[in-house]
């Protein structure tokens, strides 16, 4: 089986995909993660790293050809990435949502910004994805429900709970 996490920012796809590779006893593997470590090695924040990126697509490229080979060559792995429906398309895909004001807190929490800050961040790197997608490969709407197959709310559900969804769902299948 292979499992792939998406949504924006704040939604928990981390948080839920180490959960979930624990109780399945899969390989955790996060693209966010990789993409921070990257922002990190460059000296960049996360949000002027999602500028950057938007003139040099290698760092896409480079994320994009490990998610794809990833996906390729195994299986028992829940991975968490925007675009890891895409990458992997014969995995079960999941998107997470969650309401604007607890995503952003969530953020603000993980990054220790501002409310306000955290708030035009998130709306720039947003813009940044949508239009890099769109030039890389021609996505309009990478979250378009359409693209999963199943779509949970973390708003008012913790962490634990959120796995149980998906195991209830995977238990169905």
């Amino acid at each position: 089986m292979k499992i792939t996490i998406s949504g924006i920012g704040g939604v928990g796809k981390g948080t839920t995909a180490k959960l979930l590779s624990q109780k399945l006893k899969f390989k955790n593997i996060s693209g966010g993660n990789f993409f921070r470590e990257m922002a990190k090695t460059e000296g960049m924040s996360l949000y002027d790293f999602e500028q950057f990126v938007k003139e040099n697509p290698k760092y896409d490229e480079r994320l994009d050809k490990m998610q794809k080979k990833y996906g390729r060559e195994n299986d028992n792995f829940v991975l968490e990435s925007r675009l890891g429906w895409y990458f992997v398309p014969d995995s079960l895909k999941i998107k997470l949502i969650c309401k604007e004001n607890i995503r952003l807190k969530r953020i603000m929490n993980r990054d220790g910004l501002s409310i306000d800050v955290t708030k035009k961040e998130e709306k720039k790197r947003l813009k940044s994805i949508n239009l890099r997608y769109k030039k890389l490969y021609d996505i309009n709407d990478w979250s378009n429900n359409k693209n999963f197959n199943l779509v949970v709310d973390t708003t008012n559900n913790k962490p634990q709970t959120v796995v149980n969804i998906i195991l209830n769902h995977i238990n169905k299948k």
